[in-house]
Parts: structure tokens; sequence; C-alpha cells
């Protein structure tokens, strides 16, 4: 039987702090390497309007991802792959820490997890951070535009992980907590559920 590699998925809204966490546990997990659903951007293609994804629905799988999908399975078999961006050889590790915005709602991608995590941040901080980012970034960010776009449907869909994304993940975490803090719940959280696992 073909030894299949774990995959550890992250999700949390914008600004929940997943890359983040995503990369403090690859520091803190031997053997293992980060998968960044946005480093996929230019090869997956999202709803055409959120504005009526929402009422059609909320269908996660409206997301098409294959590459990534590919990626993920070729990890978990222990093959390399190709960085999407840098193009640099990734893998074969025996974890792989997936920042996983759309969770098991998503079931090809959910398919490949095998622990999932939510990062549950309060909103209002994660706009703060995502604001925050922007500028130090210099990016070209209106504030405006954002406040506007965030409460025509920007709240909404993260209300909508709330409601299809949060309630399947594994294990929820605060994600107002400090790093070190929420790193070290995962982490015991994942110790617990390969302790069950070894013992059933």
């Amino acid at each position: 039987m073909t030894h299949l590699h774990w995959t550890i998925g992250i999700s949390s809204p914008s600004g929940g702090g997943k890359t983040t966490i995503a990369r403090s546990l690859n520091d803190r997990i031997k053997d293992s390497e980060p998968i960044f659903f946005d480093d996929y951007e230019s090869l997956t293609t999202e709803p055409g309007s959120y504005e009526q994804w929402l009422p059609d629905g909320a269908d996660f799988n409206a997301w098409q991802c294959e590459q990534l999908v590919s990626d993920l399975k070729a990890l978990k078999h222990g093959r390399t792959i190709d960085h999407p961006v840098t193009g640099k050889s990734i893998g074969p590790a025996n974890t792989i820490i997936f920042d996983a915005p759309l969770g098991y709602a998503h079931g090809d991608l959910g398919a490949l997890i095998d622990f999932m995590i939510f990062v549950d941040t309060p909103l209002e901080i994660a706009m703060a951070r995502r604001l925050l980012r922007a500028s130090t970034e210099n990016t070209s960010t209106d504030l405006a535009t954002e406040m506007q776009n965030y409460l025509k449907f920007g709240r909404k869909c993260y209300l909508a992980m709330d409601r299809y994304v949060k309630p399947a993940c594994d294990f929820i975490v605060d994600g107002s907590e400090s790093i070190d803090t929420i790193v070290d719940e995962i982490l015991s959280a994942i110790d617990l559920n390969t302790q069950g696992k070894s013992r059933a």
C-alpha cells in the first residue's frame, strides 16, 4: 500500500492569520512543507461575482483549482512539485501544511486534507490586519473602496465561511490569541489526534 503523507489544513477569514500560522507550524514541524492557496491565484478560476455567489447558495466548489489539487495529490504521494510562482522544487515532505481557506467545503481539496483547523478571528481584527498589511506593503488600496466592498458583500462572504467551513473543521482555535499560543494549541490538538489514531 502506498503511504500517503499527512496534510494539515488551515482556514480563516482573510487577515485571520493563516499565512503566519502556517509558516510558524512549518518551523516547528519536522519534515514539513507549506502550501499557500494564494500562490495558485493565477491558476484558479474564482466565482465571477461574489454578490451573485452568495444568493446562488455559496457553493465553495465554484473555485476551480485543478493545478492546486494535482500538486497536493503529488505531495501526498511523496512526489515533488514545482512552485507555481518561483518554479522552485518542493517536497517530498512527511507533513503538508496547507493554507486552505475553503476547508472541507471544497470537495476536491477537502478530500486531500487529514486534519482541518479553523482560526476563529473576529472580523474586525481581520479587517484591521488587512488594512495594516496593505499600508505596510505600500499597495494602492483605497480605504473607502475597501470598506464599501466589505459592507456590500465581504462580511457576508466571511459569515458564509462561519456557516459552511468552520463547523466541519476538526479543531477551532481563537485567532485573537498570540501566534505562539495559537501554534502551541494547534500542535497539542494534532498530537492528540495522531495519538488517537495510533490507538485505534
